[in-house]
Formats: structure tokens, sequence, C-alpha cells
């Protein structure tokens, strides 16, 4: 973990072998329906191959990152039903 600003911002520092490093920010903020929280991901690679080819990577990491989004929101709606 970089930083946290709970419960606004959670940035971390994450490894994906062999392409190399980055850092993911998480960005909350309230969603414009009632109870309901807007979560941003933005991933910045700062080493190894994906760095050399962020851009060629791109569109590989927005659909990676999508996925992961898709995943925390049904994590999150799995808590929300048990309680």
């Amino acid at each position: 973990m970089i930083e946290i600003d709970a419960p606004n911002k959670l940035v971390l520092s994450v490894r994906f072998r062999p392409a190399g490093t980055a850092v993911v920010e998480l960005t909350m903020e309230p969603a414009e329906e009632e109870g309901k929280t807007r979560v941003t991901m933005k991933e910045t690679p700062t080493s190894g191959a994906a760095r050399a080819l962020a851009l060629a990577t791109s569109m590989m990491l927005l659909v990676r990152n999508e996925w992961s989004l898709l995943r925390l929101r049904r994590l999150v709606a799995a808590n929300r039903a048990k309680s």
C-alpha cells in the first residue's frame, strides 16, 4: 500500500509477473444513486515490459481493470446480501 485516504482513495503498488510493476489508484465518490459509490481505477505501469509497452498494453489493462471492478461490484453485492 502506497497511500490511503479513507474512505476516498487507495493507492497500491502491484506486481503482475512477468510484465513488471504498476501503481493502481482507486478513488471512491458518491454515485448519483442514493447509497451507491462510484469506484474509479487507474493503473500506471512503473517497471518492466509493461512500462516499455504501456501504449500497446493500454487496451489490455483497460479490459482487465473493467473485469476487476466487476468482481469488486459482485463482492460488495454479496456482502450486502449477507448483512
